[in-house]
């Protein structure tokens, strides 16, 4: 299993809890680690939160690459902030300047060299090398593939 991943998370909120969203999104994160096929991922652009967690099983070995515009981390600085700074921006004398400074701030330390170790990306790549990074980790993937064929690793899905 390959995955190009731009993922900017899970919907929240209530609209989100009427529609099922969370549900929906648990389900297929289960069946991506239900299934016991290698896996590989190249981070395009976004990974944040639950819905970023579940593009790959984190928890088996797996390879990982990252393109130099790829992001990623528990909340988004845009949108995040208002939710992870609330008590902070209440008390603001402008709100919107103090979303801006925090911003530019964590804007300054959001950089893929930064977080490429924390999260587990084996390593960061040029965009062009894709296809050949993905065409030798199939060349592996294929050798083990037989042994890791069969019923999912753990129980039903919720």
């Amino acid at each position: 299993m390959v995955s190009l991943t731009d993922q900017g998370g899970a919907s929240i909120g209530l609209g989100a809890e009427r529609r099922a969203t969370i549900r929906f999104g648990v389900r297929a994160i289960a069946a991506v680690y239900q299934a016991r096929v290698p896996q590989a991922e190249i981070i395009v652009r976004r990974v944040f939160g639950v819905g970023g967690a579940g593009i790959v099983n984190r928890h088996r070995p797996n390879r990982t690459w990252a393109w130099p515009s790829a992001t990623w981390g528990s909340l988004p600085a845009k949108g995040g902030v208002e939710a992870a700074f609330r008590a902070q921006l209440d008390t603001a004398p402008d709100r919107s300047a103090e979303i801006a400074r925090i911003e530019a701030q964590l804007e300054a330390l959001a950089s893929p060299f930064r977080t490429v170790e924390r999260f587990g990306v084996q390593d960061l790549i040029d965009p062009r090398e894709s296809r050949a990074v993905l065409c030798e980790w199939v060349r592996d993937a294929s050798r083990v593939l037989p042994e890791q064929l069969g019923r999912p690793a753990f129980g039903t899905r919720p």
